[in-house]
């Protein structure tokens, strides 16, 4: 591809995640207090580029931004969830919400140095997001924060980011 080749896409906010794709960390956090609008972003970018994307929520488990009637077997909990992105062979993104009481668990420390243990042929993005983030200090080595600033109060953020490595 030529230098000066550039992406063109329908919306800005595509360029933040194609640069978290890009990146060498893999655990993402950011405090947004609309994780549905950056859930849709997230869905209107893999209709775009066609990347694979997972969404997690304690209340529904791992599922397929395409095949959002489905859930993936044995990822109902935080921790199932971790495991099975771990063991996966394959690229993805994942959206974790409501991820709170889960990352507190003294097991989940475990599975997230066992995911930076291990060898993954395929890059995997992992964003955690919730209005009031809550990383244990244990792990503040293992997330990258994502800082962003809303365009307009009180409507959708339109991400800007920020990263910042804590």
């Amino acid at each position: 591809m030529p230098s000066d080749f550039q992406l063109y896409y329908p919306d800005d906010s595509f360029h933040f995640f194609d640069k978290l794709v890009d990146q060498k960390s893999s655990f993402y956090y950011i405090k947004t207090r609309d994780c549905e609008s950056l859930s849709k972003r997230l869905a209107s970018y893999r209709e775009y580029t066609g990347r694979v994307t997972y969404q997690w929520h304690q209340e529904s488990g791992l599922r397929r931004f395409d095949i959002p009637h489905i859930v993936l077997p044995n990822t109902q909990n935080l921790l199932m969830a971790l495991q099975h992105i771990r063991k996966s062979i394959h690229f993805g993104i994942y959206l974790i919400t409501g991820f709170n009481d889960g990352l507190r668990q003294p097991i989940a420390l475990n599975e997230i140095q066992a995911y930076l243990d291990s060898y993954h042929s395929a890059r995997k993005l992992i964003i955690f997001a919730d209005p009031q983030p809550q990383i244990p200090k244990e792990m503040h080595g293992f997330f990258t924060e994502i800082k962003h600033t809303p365009l307009i109060e009180n409507t959708s953020p339109l991400l800007q980011p920020v990263i910042d490595y804590i």
